[in-house]
This record gives structure tokens, C-alpha cells and sequence, in this order.
């Protein structure tokens, strides 16, 4: 299982891009969580926002589509993609999302 992160200005972009990627079932399940405050450097300088952390699960093998998914429709002109994979991950949950993904 492969657990990708991206951040998105606002919550409306956040859940418009999710549900694209569950629809097109580049993913199993994607959790949004609200961040009061991302600090990073921009332009040369110290920026700060309010953020949304989408947490996306997919399998191993759709790093790379679901990449380009998220690169042709995200808001940002650089946008946060990072893929963690999972080591450990129950058989029930890992059936599920095989089960769901294509």
C-alpha cells in the first residue's frame, strides 16, 4: 500500500480533487485534515497559510498516475506529492483497498 500526501489552499479544491481521483479509482480512501498554519519558503521568502493535508491510499503500482492526475489538476504551481509506503498494513484493510482501486 502506498500513502501519498498533497496540501490544497482551500477545501473546496481539497474535496473537488479527491473525489475526481476516487471517482477515476486511482485511490481507496483519501482523509482531509485542516492545518491551521503550513510555514515554507516561497519566492525567496518565509510564507505562512492555512492548509488542507490530503492523506490519499492507493496501491504500490499508481504512484505514477495518480502523480500525473494530481499534477494536471492541482491549484498550485508546485504542488506537495510525496508517496510514503506502508510496511505493515492489516490483510482486511489491504483486501478492501485492492478490492476498490483499480
Amino acid at each position: 500500500m502506498l500513502i501519498i500526501l498533497t496540501t490544497f489552499g482551500d477545501r473546496k479544491d481539497a474535496e473537488r480533487i479527491s473525489k475526481e481521483l476516487l471517482r477515476k479509482k486511482l485511490c481507496a480512501c483519501i482523509q482531509l485534515i485542516k492545518i491551521s498554519c503550513s510555514l515554507y519558503w516561497w519566492r525567496n521568502k518565509i510564507e505562512s497559510s492555512e492548509e488542507w493535508l490530503c492523506i490519499i491510499k492507493t496501491r504500490l503500482g499508481l504512484y505514477k498516475k495518480l502523480e500525473e492526475e494530481l499534477s494536471n489538476c492541482h491549484p498550485y504551481k508546485t504542488p506537495e506529492i510525496v508517496s510514503i509506503k506502508a510496511e505493515e498494513v492489516s490483510s482486511e484493510y489491504l483486501e478492501w483497498l485492492y478490492s476498490v482501486v483499480r
